[in-house]
């Protein structure tokens, strides 16, 4: 890169007064200073635009929706009215480390042109009982798209992706109620490399604000993200049967015990060496109740893993 790389930076907002200042504080106190910062208030009923003029910077910008239109809309409004080459996203309840747009610039400026997004390890704290919670989540560089179909291993906050790549990839899917972003980074494997920095530069709260994303929301995005890159899925008969699995854990979750073992007798046509369905089936027909605690019990993890805790306005 010959020139001066800069960095359009999008929060996107919705009734979080409370929490937005810490943020937005987190983006000004950049040691990068070669930035614009977009606000996108989604329709909040709080006066979200009083909170971003208490700053008086001009590197800041305020733009609204009308009506409320979800985390994805709001996200392409930023991309759309973005000014610069390289954009990165910061909920509105997370922050940012002081050095972590200058680290990522910097590791794309010695990166080869392939690579369409950088981002890095980051901290996730409980709020409320201040414990610093740790997934243990594997990471992967370079051409990602075999590990990124079965799991999203990107943080949310921790990202910054170059603008141009939308051009290929298109943008937010505004019709998935939630895993916007998973989507979004299995779009991007399939043309670009992605660098991961193992320093923790984002820090992800976790508090009682947040509203879990309804199971209802949960099935519809796995069921449009597994019909929009079956494909993908095809590829891998293991990754299939377990994308399947966990899918028909969330309908028992949901009281479908039907679809859901369903789902699970699919999962073992595919891969009969997935044990934990023939238990589950097991339990179904003894103990419909039994069957629920244990699965809830089992997928708490993966619900973490997946940002389940962000609620989708």
């Amino acid at each position: 890169m010959n020139c001066t790389p800069v960095v359009s930076v999008i929060i996107p907002t919705y009734n979080r007064a409370e929490f937005l200042p810490r943020a937005i504080n987190s983006v000004l106190n950049q040691t990068f200073k070669d930035f614009e910062l977009i606000i996108v208030d989604d329709g909040s009923t709080e006066d979200i635009k009083s909170v971003v003029n208490a700053f008086n910077d001009n590197r800041m910008r305020y733009i609204r929706h009308n009506i409320p239109r979800g985390a994805a809309s709001a996200r392409n409004t930023g991309i759309k009215y973005a000014n610069n080459d390289f954009l990165a996203f910061l909920d509105d309840d997370d922050e940012w480390n002081e050095d972590k747009l200058l680290l990522q610039i910097q590791e794309f400026e010695r990166a080869d042109e392939k690579v369409g997004l950088v981002y890095s390890d980051m901290i996730r704290i409980n709020d409320i009982t201040g414990q610093i919670m740790n997934d243990n989540v594997k990471h992967y560089s370079g051409d990602i798209s075999k590990e990124i179909i079965t799991n999203c291993f990107i943080g949310s906050p921790t990202y910054m992706i170059k603008k141009k790549c939308f051009d290929k990839i298109g943008p937010f899917d505004i019709e998935l109620p939630a895993h916007q972003e998973w989507d979004l980074f299995i779009r991007l494997s399939d043309y670009y490399d992605v660098l991961y920095l193992p320093q923790k530069l984002a820090i992800y709260h976790m508090h009682g604000d947040q509203i879990t994303t309804s199971l209802v929301k949960k099935i519809k995005a796995w069921e449009i993200i597994l019909k929009k890159h079956q494909m993908k899925f095809l590829k891998n008969s293991k990754v299939f049967s377990s994308f399947l699995l966990y899918l028909g854990k969330l309908y028992i979750l949901n009281d479908d015990y039907l679809k859901g073992c369903k789902l699970f007798w699919n999962s073992i046509k595919i891969c009969k060496l997935q044990k934990k369905v023939y238990f589950y089936l097991i339990l179904n027909y003894l103990n419909k109740n039994i069957l629920k605690r244990v699965i809830t019990n089992n997928t708490m993890h993966i619900n973490k893993n997946f940002s389940f805790k962000k609620k989708d306005n």
